[in-house]
């Protein structure tokens, strides 16, 4: 049965909700994991009510996959923004959310997650051609602690955006009522006000929601060659398709003809990532530096440090 909440002034229905309060609450975890060696229990100091759900499996393998939680399905129409409170502990490295099936973000501990702490987490469940969710699976690597509460789905509705509050001195709205950068320009996107605008900065800019194209407009010739000739930092491309903002708003990812890229709004200067279909999903950390990406090709991580794209699924 939903319920709803008031949070932050905004009206929410909720839906798919475990508290793990109970052992009735994790059994269904606990069919899954019955065969690997380790336990599946409740445990004290939860971040919402008396219990969490601790688990500490391992099965033999790199990895362990299981759902937390086994509902019926529902409309992304309706519902489409997971929420869980997670906890790592001992050994756990990483972990990976899946709806129905489908790579859709993964965090790592210390990085994107702190370690023996909670971390509210929100994943959006709108993968690749999704219309409803059948299910929501994690995956960790095997033989780590994990403590979970507080799961639950909520609608993530689009956030009107006036235009007008991102000009300055480096941007304009243009004629076709789009953000343009402009060339030479010595300031940028208001990064602060951005990130005080919308609770979720990597969903700013999703396709049906606010902003759908930016033209950058910068020195066409301004590129730099990298030791694979294939990637090279490139400028001057107009109209792209916005798949992602970091949260801190330095950097861009946009798709334009088949092929993703990333736009830093310091410099003003676009760098080549990886080819994908048009239909590619990507979510980023904080500062952009990582990314997940998805499309029917498969699942990809891009590590902008190192400039490396590493295959999770195919």
């Amino acid at each position: 049965m939903a319920e709803t909440v008031i949070d932050q002034d905004v009206t929410l229905e909720r839906e798919v909700e475990n508290s793990f309060e109970s052992n009735e609450e994790i059994a269904y975890v606990r069919s899954q994991l019955e065969n690997y060696a380790g336990t599946v229990k409740l445990v004290e100091n939860a971040i919402d009510g008396k219990y969490a759900l601790k688990v500490e499996k391992d099965s033999g393998a790199d990895h362990i996959e299981y759902e937390l939680y086994g509902f019926a399905s529902f409309l992304l129409s309706k519902y489409n923004l997971m929420h869980l409170s997670i906890k790592p502990g001992a050994d756990a490295e990483w972990i990976a959310f899946y709806v129905n099936d489908e790579f859709v973000k993964r965090l790592e501990v210390g990085n994107e997650i702190k370690r023996d702490s909670w971390n509210e987490v929100k994943i959006d469940l709108r993968g690749e051609g999704n219309t409803s969710c059948e299910s929501f699976k994690v995956r960790t690597n095997t033989g780590s602690v994990w403590v979970y509460d507080n799961l639950y789905a909520t609608k993530m509705e689009g956030k009107s955006l006036n235009l007008s509050n991102f000009t300055n001195d480096g941007t304009i709205i243009n004629a076709n009522n789009q953000l343009q950068i402009l060339k030479h320009a010595t300031k940028n996107i208001y990064h602060a006000r951005s990130i005080a605008l919308f609770d979720d900065s990597k969903n700013i800019i999703r396709d049906g929601h606010t902003i759908t194209s930016i033209t950058i407009d910068a020195e066409d010739d301004a590129y730099e060659n990298i030791s694979d000739s294939n990637r090279r930092i490139y400028t001057g491309i107009t109209n792209p398709v916005v798949k992602a903002m970091s949260g801190n708003g330095e950097y861009i990812y946009y798709n334009y003809s088949n092929t993703l890229y990333t736009f830093n709004t310091n410099t003003l200067v676009s760098k080549y990532v990886m080819g994908v279909k048009s239909t590619a999903s990507v979510n980023t950390n904080v500062d952009g530096s990582k990314a997940c990406i998805s499309d029917s090709n498969g699942r990809y991580e891009y590590d902008m440090k190192t400039d490396t794209i590493q295959t999770v699924m195919e």
